[in-house]
């Protein structure tokens, strides 16, 4: 098929709220534990995409982000536990192949590649440190999805991701977009 037009496009994305966590001791910490509710947290990414549609009725999309978070540390003064602040640092990188049939749906398959650069969570508790969780290292994810464009501007996309490696785990989510 003759290769179509690409489309290229960069994203720019913040949050920000509160972490609810529950920690319970080992090694030098047994015995120890905690509810930590109301930690700040903030984080962005910055991604770049590009598109090829009109191949056939098909459309190949790559795109690489980074992404980065930071959750703020916290003192529990009757407990004896500090845990300080954890930053994150991801990079993403991963392509998604489409189908257009007739009725407005493109069912969608993808597969990314995530390396987590940082994301040690660090503390101690009675002074002595703790064991140390950390997310550094490789994923690989895969993901099935539908998408539904009314419009050439608006979409709905429904999708379930699944995740091994470093990370572990399957999830949904139901997004819906309107382009300026």
């Amino acid at each position: 098929p003759k290769m179509g037009s690409g489309r290229l496009w960069g994203e720019i994305a913040g949050r920000a709220g509160l972490l609810a966590n529950r920690w319970d001791g080992e090694g030098p910490a047994a015995g120890r534990s905690f509810d930590g509710k109301n930690v700040p947290y903030f984080g962005g990414r910055a991604g770049l995409s590009c598109r090829w549609e009109n191949l056939g009725k098909h459309s190949i999309e790559f795109c690489g982000k980074y992404f980065c978070s930071h959750g703020n540390g916290k003192y529990f003064e009757r407990e004896e536990i500090s845990f300080r602040p954890v930053n994150s640092h991801r990079v993403r990188l991963g392509g998604r192949l489409a189908y257009q049939s007739h009725w407005k749906l493109a069912p969608w398959c993808g597969a990314f590649y995530e390396r987590e650069f940082a994301g040690t969570a660090r503390g101690s508790a009675g002074g002595l440190e703790i064991p140390q969780p950390s997310l550094k290292g490789g994923s690989t994810a895969g993901e099935l999805g539908l998408s539904y464009r009314p419009s050439a501007a608006a979409a709905i996309d429904l999708a379930l991701h699944g995740s091994t490696g470093r990370q572990n785990g399957v999830s949904g989510s139901l997004r819906a977009c309107y382009e300026f």
